[in-house]
């Protein structure tokens, strides 16, 4: 479960991690609704799409301390 400590609020009951290339690459598309995990191992630019995401999503950005950004 992902929630917000500082609302005490759920922000995704199931979620899947990405953590390899091609699992990052496929992420959420043709899925069911759920929440996704993409930790990167450095920071860095990328870009987003929502192509056959069939519902909509949120982006948070987290920092090494797993703050939202």
């Amino acid at each position: 479960m992902i929630t917000n400590k500082t609302k005490r609020k759920v922000l995704a009951r199931k979620y899947s991690i990405f953590r390899n290339p091609a699992s990052q690459a496929k992420g959420l598309m043709f899925s069911k609704k759920q929440g996704g995990v993409f930790p990167l191992k450095h920071p860095r630019r990328i870009s987003i799409h929502t192509n056959f995401v069939f519902f909509p999503i949120d982006v948070f950005f987290l920092d090494s301390k797993m703050r939202v950004i």
